[in-house]
């Protein structure tokens, strides 16, 4: 009998849903506290591209437990074969397992290829969009069928999590926003999805303990709903200046999220803004 075989025997209504599984992280994450702002802001409908800093596995948890919608997460397309070598291989030189030691390195593939197939099912069963793929000259960047996927489900107006960055720093140093999350801003304009772009910003990096109780209160601030257009801009153009007008709009929200404590200096192309900047050719919106 194969694991999933017998964690569906165990488990019958596994793989479980998204509300299934906000309901049991919720118990199992229930002495957890954590304070949003701005839940307001969150369109109840239709397509939305909520983009923000990324620190780490808290977020995630966060945005799960708080958001009044249903979300799908961009991610990285190995995550759906961790019974493949090849893909721990990769999962390694990224970022996320920087910190991992070498016993956790020779322990991680053998546990994928007992629970890699389980762990597949339940991340697409919750929504999970493997749109991220890696080369030697770009990195991870968002790859065009991952392109054409996201399109596809904000046709459908669902709300899909995008972390621009393609990276993370568990310090809160952001790292340049990525072009291709002007892409799909276009590509949605030209498609007529009614887009809205919904900056965000959190501090939630080592919040919890090992007994999952709080070290610290994470913050989740969601800022208001935009409408972005290309406005007469060449693409290239428009990517440069949405990218660094959307990671300012997530850092001016991080000043909220990081009340009471030091936010770290900024370091990424363009930074200059301290509040909420607006400019030509951006809407605002109440949700």
């Amino acid at each position: 009998m194969t694991t999933t075989a017998l964690i569906k025997r165990l488990f019958p209504q596994f793989p479980y849903s998204q509300d299934e599984s906000r309901r049991i992280l919720r118990r199992f994450f229930h002495r957890l506290t954590y304070r949003v702002e701005g839940i307001e802001h969150v369109p109840r409908q239709g397509p939305v591209l909520l983009v923000m800093n990324h620190t780490g596995w808290e977020e995630i948890l966060l945005l799960i437990l708080s958001t009044p919608r249903p979300i799908k997460f961009v991610g990285i397309a190995e995550k759906l074969h961790l019974d493949e070598e090849i893909s721990w291989s990769r999962l390694y030189e990224t970022v996320h397992f920087e910190h991992v030691g070498p016993r956790a390195r020779a322990i991680l593939p053998y546990l994928g290829r007992h629970l890699g197939e389980s762990v597949r099912l339940q991340l697409l069963e919750f929504g999970f969009i493997p749109t991220h793929v890696r080369s030697k000259v770009r990195g991870i960047h968002v790859g065009t069928n991952g392109i054409r996927e996201i399109l596809r489900n904000l046709e459908q107006q669902e709300m899909i999590v995008l972390f621009p960055e393609a990276g993370l720093n568990r310090r809160g140093c952001m790292l340049p926003f990525r072009p291709g999350v002007g892409l799909l801003i276009r590509q949605a304009e030209r498609m007529g999805i009614p887009l809205q772009i919904l900056p965000c910003a959190q501090h939630s990096a080592g919040c919890l303990s090992w007994r999952l109780r709080n070290i610290y209160e994470p913050r989740l601030v969601y800022g208001k709903p935009l409408r972005l257009a290309t406005a007469g801009r060449t693409a290239a153009q428009f990517d440069g200046w949405v990218t660094s007008f959307l990671q300012d709009q997530v850092y001016s929200l991080m000043q909220r999220a990081w009340e009471g404590f030091d936010i770290p200096v900024q370091k990424y192309p363009g930074h200059s803004v301290a509040e909420p900047v607006t400019a030509e050719n951006v809407e605002l919106r109440d949700g």
